[in-house]
């Protein structure tokens, strides 16, 4: 079997030629994609220093997984095969293409024999179809106008693109049927075979065959140039925006340069946050050249769906949509968007996890809340009282308790510079709050039967989250300065965190400032030591089911520890959403302190953990500990809520049984 290329068409090597301008206009697309992008702040350059780490192993596995092969895309079945069967079928059918152009230039062979039969004729064949049903399939659902790619606006030009790329697939299993028909080939094209029978009877001629071989060449081509212009660029752009994601998903790492905010000679200040475009990094604006308006990301938000204003698509199609006009000086963007809005975002970090395109809402819009916060003093009424405490106590609280009241009654030892290996920093939340308080009383008593050497520094303080979750980086570095100077002159080198929040700050945000420990979360901690069999614990058959807290899971990664830990103590239900599909417990973001609109969050976890059917409820967050104990009244008068140090202290007493309370 052989076949020749271009068949009878005379100056078929005239469309090869016709690439070299479709490239160019391709290329000038890209370009302007770029000139927009690089007006960004801060540029995309690498420098030689950051070039091991960009291509570490880590993040080229990244890029190829998530960038790549979309990865992301496949966590819905349905909708990951659908995009599935058309990338990877255009895939083959550009291969295919590639393969005639070098047997046209170079005379590869592979218009004969077994290679041509089952890859050149079965194989392209069977990848038009592939492509074909996906795209149908694609063009239904924008067609029917599916919620979450039409809320709050759909992204033109998808439609568009499906029903250009249907048309090419179309004419060219047509001309694969004529040619079929004329030639009486015999091959395993499915299509095309099938078409070559429904012409029987039908007279074709060269020169119908001619016109619709130009037409499906010149369609080809022109839908390649149109690409760049289309929202299919996200082919180019989400392999690159992966292998530029950075490792942290919240707030900005770099610390803020406290001298930078004085004047400079001519009296100007330097803008704070993000009041335009302009202000972003390069890499926010290639997220908003790249974000599909897929709606993923309101589906998993705790804000939207409890009823909020937030949408991170929303907020994610307003930036986008003023990149596309170049208002990079726009500053009516935030105001756009809204204060209230801006500050109903828990940092939870949803929207990134399941974003397929890799782009970081969270980011772009904790860059606005830093320009209400440290620019304009602008935030919702009711944190202006956690605000102000921070500036005034180091912490948060509105409280009468003492910074001493968690640990009245117990042996805590105080940490002594040289001496002591762990500094235990107990945070501001198991300090002040009385529920939370028998957290940090349990941990001291785990750590005093394991015989850990560790202590604390008197004086309840907070590391700073709270203001730099809700945008003041100015704050937190006074908080975060002031800590580290007190850990430098203790000698501390090693810390045990109660609280993820802590947990994240010590281990993202405080080493820019100088402050670099080696910091384990209580949660791993008690994982150790009951791997080392420091602690003796009773086995019980409670059912026990988790929830994992933002902070220390997405934030950080941190999923299995807590889980062997209850697995050492009872048994282990999961949640319906957890892991890194976890529901927020509602208080990130400094929204502890702040009232909500809408359906409480809170409330929506604590139902889902309820209606689990387990009868305890473990996590690993003095935050999650409070809301979920507050959300469940609505459901039982009952105390369900435990962290695991409380659970794993009352192992040591007694098993976890189904009668115990």
């Amino acid at each position: 079997m052989e076949r020749t290329p271009y068949w009878i068409i005379q100056y078929g090597i005239i469309i090869d030629l016709l690439a070299i301008p479709t490239v160019a206009i391709f290329g000038y697309g890209v370009y302007l994609h770029w000139k927009r992008i690089r007006k960004g702040e801060t540029s995309l350059r690498i420098s030689l220093d950051d070039l091991r780490e960009f291509l570490s192993r880590d993040r080229l596995v990244a890029t190829l997984w998530n960038g790549l092969l979309g990865s992301r895309v496949y966590r819905r079945p349905v909708t990951g095969l659908f995009h599935g069967l058309v990338f990877w079928g255009m895939l083959v059918l550009f291969i295919g293409t590639t393969l005639v152009l070098l047997n046209v230039l170079f005379g590869l062979e592979v218009m004969s024999g077994s290679f041509y039969r089952w890859f050149m004729a079965f194989t392209l064949d069977a990848a038009g179809i592939v492509v074909f049903g996906g795209l149908g399939f694609l063009l239904i659902r924008r067609l029917a106008h599916y919620p979450r790619l039409s809320n709050p606006k759909s992204r033109r030009g998808f439609v568009l693109a499906e029903i250009f790329l249907i048309v090419v697939i179309l004419t060219g299993f047509i001309l694969e049927g004529q040619r079929i028909q004329m030639t009486g080939a015999r091959e395993p094209a499915l299509v095309g075979n099938l078409v070559a029978i429904a012409m029987n009877g039908i007279s074709v001629h060269h020169g119908d065959y001619i016109t619709l071989w130009w037409a499906h060449g010149i369609l080809a081509l022109a839908f390649i140039a149109w690409l760049p212009f289309s929202p299919l660029v996200h082919l180019l752009f989400v392999p690159l925006n992966a292998a530029l994601a950075e490792p942290i998903m919240g707030a900005d790492e770099k610390a803020l340069d406290i001298a930078a905010l004085e004047p400079d000679d001519n009296g100007g200040l330097p803008t704070l946050g993000t009041p335009t475009l302009e202000d972003y990094s390069a890499k926010r604006l290639l997220d908003f050249s790249t974000c599909l308006w897929c709606g993923r990301c309101q589906e998993v938000c705790p804000a939207t769906l409890s009823g909020k204003t937030l949408n991170p698509k929303g907020v994610m199609v307003i930036l986008a949509e003023a990149l596309r006009q170049r208002r990079m000086g726009d500053s009516g963007i935030v105001d756009a968007i809204g204060m209230p809005t801006l500050f109903e975002c828990r940092t939870c970090g949803a929207c990134v996890e399941t974003c397929p395109a890799m782009i970081n809402p969270l980011k772009a819009i904790w860059g606005m809340r830093q320009n209400l916060m440290m620019e304009r003093g602008e935030m919702p009424t009711q944190m202006v009282s956690a605000y102000r405490n921070m500036e005034a106590l180091m912490h948060p609280f509105s409280s009468q308790a003492s910074p001493s009241d968690w640990r009245k009654g117990l042996e805590v030892p105080i940490f002594k510079a040289g001496e002591t290996e762990y500094l235990l920093w107990v945070g501001c939340a198991a300090a002040y709050e009385d529920r939370a308080q028998q957290v940090g009383r349990a941990m001291v008593k785990l750590l005093n039967q394991a015989g850990v050497s560790y202590g604390i520094i008197e004086g309840a303080r907070c590391t700073g989250d709270p203001a730099k979750q809700m945008g003041d980086d100015y704050l937190f570095a006074q908080l975060a300065n002031t800590n580290i100077e007190l850990f430098n002159v203790h000698q501390v080198r090693k810390i045990i965190t109660i609280c993820p929040h802590c947990y994240d700050s010590f281990q993202h945000y405080y080493p820019p400032l100088g402050g670099e420990y080696d910091v384990i979360p209580h949660a791993t901690m008690i994982k150790e030591l009951i791997r080392s069999e420091r602690l003796k614990l009773a086995c019980g058959d409670q059912k026990i089911t988790y929830h994992d807290p933002c902070y220390l899971g997405r934030h950080n990664r941190i999923y299995e520890d807590p889980r062997s830990i209850i697995g050492s103590i009872s048994h282990m239900i999961e949640l319906p959403r957890s892991k890194s599909n976890s529901f927020c417990c509602g208080a990130g973001g400094g929204n502890y302190w702040n009232e909500e609109n809408g359906q409480r969050i809170n409330y929506v976890r604590a139902q889902e953990a309820f209606e689990s059917q387990a009868g305890l409820i473990a996590t690993a967050c003095p935050f999650c500990l409070l809301m979920l104990t507050d959300g469940l009244k609505m459901y039982t008068n009952e105390q369900l809520v435990f962290d695991i140090a409380e659970l794993v202290q009352q192992a040591c007493e007694k098993p976890l049984n189904k009668t115990a309370e």
